[in-house]
């Protein structure tokens, strides 16, 4: 399952809080579930160091950092889902032909490399 119906609006309640796929199920095309799990530990670790002046406020400043790069990845994961699962003639001729342009022009590599590089 790498999919919700409804966007999570907190990833905290309480004194618990979400991170990885709990917070945000990557879809597996691009390979980010992993990682940004990580990154989002870390994320996590640097607002608890006693910067905030409580776990709400850490709480509240990790899912705004965030939330961009992760909403970002999701979607960029679901559009290369959408792409690389295609099944009739037609939809494997427009996949072959995307893979073969957007990886002549580098596109590919930058969307991928795009999830590699921390953003915390």
């Amino acid at each position: 399952v790498f999919a919700r119906r409804r966007r999570l609006l907190s990833w905290s309640n309480g004194r618990v809080v979400l991170c990885g796929d709990a917070a945000h199920a990557m879809p597996p095309f691009l390979g980010q579930g992993a990682n940004q799990a990580i990154a989002d530990a870390i994320a996590l670790a640097q607002r608890l160091d006693h910067s905030f002046p409580d776990y709400r406020a850490a709480f509240a400043s990790y899912h705004a950092a965030r939330l961009l790069p992760t909403t970002r990845l999701q979607l960029n994961s679901r559009i290369l889902g959408a792409i690389e699962t295609q099944q009739s003639a037609l939809g494997c001729a427009f996949r072959d032909a995307f893979f073969s342009v957007t990886g002549a022009l580098g596109v590919a590599e930058r969307v991928f490399l795009d999830g590699a590089t921390p953003r915390v």
